[in-house]
């Protein structure tokens, strides 16, 4: 039995020397496109860029199969929402879903109150 694992590289992970300035997105989509070593991107990007993330992954044949985010409960309840649509709306697959420790009020999180958040959302 094989199996198709495929390679993905986060967005902006791409640098020649550690001091040099990132390159344009286009640029970039490019170079990891013509490295031939990746299947896919991993980002959730910000509102204002969703359309030429969504050009640039088809222009270059690289989808953004999943995104990820850090999210405070009673802050980002919403965004978390909105950034599984934006997902879904570019194709992703999977989204990671990290959660803080404490909820914006302060109070540390319980488990049911995680249990819960990852059921509304889902």
């Amino acid at each position: 039995m094989s199996i198709d694992l495929k390679i993905g590289i986060a967005n902006r992970g791409v640098l020649h020397h550690n001091n040099e300035q990132p390159v344009n997105l286009e640029d970039w989509f490019k170079e990891v496109s013509q490295s031939n070593v990746f299947d896919y991107i991993d980002k959730t990007p910000p509102n204002e860029d969703f359309d030429e993330y969504k050009r640039l992954a088809e222009k270059y044949k690289l989808p953004i199969l999943c995104g990820g985010w850090f999210y405070q409960l009673g802050k980002d309840d919403n965004l978390i929402l909105e950034n599984l649509k934006m997902g879904a709306d570019l194709g992703s697959k999977y989204h990671n879903v990290q959660i803080f420790l404490h909820h914006t009020d302060g109070h540390e999180l319980t488990d049911q109150e995680i249990a819960n958040t990852y059921l509304k959302v889902s």
